[in-house]
């Protein structure tokens, strides 16, 4: 009976072997150098003699002057530089900008929401068109960009079989689901790495680091933090940062305390508002999105509740103009300067002389 046991054992190891040898990837080329991100942790690059791969999550993009190059079956191979390229984020756009490249977007989803002035004139020049409307694509007018690639936010697989078969490469940018505003951020060397401009975009990453570290550290001493409490009612669900999104990371790295900072999720999730009257009702601060709200008697005519919060009672509550400030473009690469803002609304006696660029009380 051992025996017959053991054959069963040895049998088994056998097959498990060999499995793992029929499903193990041929092995590859050793690159010359690799960059691991110092905050993100969506993407990786690897550099070789005459190409280089990005590694996300789910994806590999191979980038080349040359696409013979590459023989791995059923690659996303781009030439770069790239000189035409499609964005469903303004974030996307805002990259493009920085690297000096603004002229190789063709395509936005959205446009109407884009708050950038040189965006809004060479849309208007027709020099970019709004290919997209709340996610949905319109593919006759993105087909006619002829883009060397669609750059999206968000993995979905109807609209990259779609794509395949018109012949549009897709690269997913996950910049919104880092939790640290300098992951967030760090995107850029992604985005840079499709233009070859891997270096300069390092160098304005590597700016914002050391201008984040050094405003960070005022709050450090910091013996008072007040408290902050987020969101707003939509639909009738109030939606609250995660106690580990890249927001409760600004709010602590500006010495505040988050009423939700025990709290697990890496985005935003709903809560009742029973939960957050009584979580908010004598927190310092509220961080809200108002659309409708210019003053603090449009705030109580929002929900007359709303006037019972400490925040409201003693006008503290700041918001962001996403109309009227690229927060969620540029200020996606200026973590430095948002922080800056919420240092002054948390503890203005630490930055006297700063001027809100994004976020700023009622």
């Amino acid at each position: 009976m051992l025996s017959i046991l053991k054959k069963i054992i040895l049998i088994a190891i056998i097959c498990v072997a060999f499995s793992a040898c029929h499903h193990q990837k041929a092995p590859v080329e050793k690159p010359v150098s690799s960059f691991i991100p110092q905050y993100a942790k969506g993407f990786c690059i690897h550099y070789f003699d005459n190409y280089k791969v990005i590694e996300t999550e789910n994806h590999r993009y191979y980038l080349t002057k040359n696409p013979s190059l590459i023989k791995q079956k059923d690659a996303v191979v781009i030439t770069v530089p790239v000189q035409n390229i499609a964005c469903m984020a303004q974030s996307h756009w805002s990259a493009a900008c920085i690297l000096g490249e603004m002229e190789s977007v063709s395509g936005i989803c959205d446009a109407n929401y884009i708050s950038d002035t040189v965006f809004h004139q060479r849309y208007k020049d027709g020099l970019i068109k709004n290919f997209a409307e709340n996610q949905t694509i319109n593919y006759e007018t993105l087909l006619s960009l002829n883009p060397q690639l669609l750059m999206l936010s968000f993995d979905n697989q109807p609209t990259n079989n779609m794509l395949n078969k018109i012949g549009i490469p897709v690269v997913l940018n996950s910049d919104f689901l880092e939790n640290h505003p300098l992951g967030r951020a760090e995107w850029l060397i992604f985005v840079g790495a499709f233009y070859d401009k891997d270096e300069e975009a390092k160098t304005f990453f590597n700016r914002s680091v050391e201008k984040y570290k050094s405003l960070s550290v005022l709050t450090e001493k910091c013996l008072q933090r007040p408290t902050v409490f987020d969101g707003s009612a939509s639909s009738g669900v109030w939606y609250v940062s995660g106690g580990q999104s890249y927001m409760a990371q600004f709010y602590a790295d500006a010495g505040a305390d988050y009423v939700w900072k025990e709290n697990s999720d890496y985005g935003s999730f709903p809560v009742d508002f029973e939960i957050v009257y009584y979580k908010g009702i004598t927190a310092d601060f509220w961080r809200t999105y108002l659309p409708h709200a210019k003053s603090y008697g449009d705030v109580a005519d929002e929900n007359k509740l709303y006037a019972d919060f400490k925040a409201w009672k003693e006008h503290k509550i700041f918001h962001c103009d996403n109309l009227l400030t690229n927060l969620y473009g540029m200020g996606v690469y200026q973590p430095e300067v948002v922080l800056a803002d919420m240092i002054k609304i948390f503890h203005p006696h630490l930055l006297k002389e700063h001027k809100a660029v994004y976020y700023d009380l009622f």
